[in-house]
């Protein structure tokens, strides 16, 4: 997922080869910071709330939040480009 990943954001209009330096570098700090927050958020909720449930909701709401946000993006570059 992540070759996929790297791939359509370099291909993305105005990024190209020119920018995929920095773009990747952003993408994986993205990454990392979603890869050690995850398993944060979730230990913090389950600790205050005694179960799993509500971290997982919480999760939940944010993959559904970020698949809108790429479904949005992908709309804006479309126009765009």
């Amino acid at each position: 997922m992540m070759t996929v990943a790297m791939l359509t954001l370099i291909e993305t209009p105005k990024i190209g080869e020119a920018r995929a330096a920095t773009a990747s570098g952003l993408f994986f700090s993205a990454a990392e910071i979603g890869g050690t927050g995850g398993p944060l958020v979730l230990g913090m909720l389950h600790a205050s709330s005694g179960d799993f449930s509500t971290g997982l909701v919480f999760l939940t709401l944010v993959g559904i939040f970020l698949v809108g946000s790429t479904l949005y993006l992908k709309r804006i570059s479309q126009e765009a480009g």
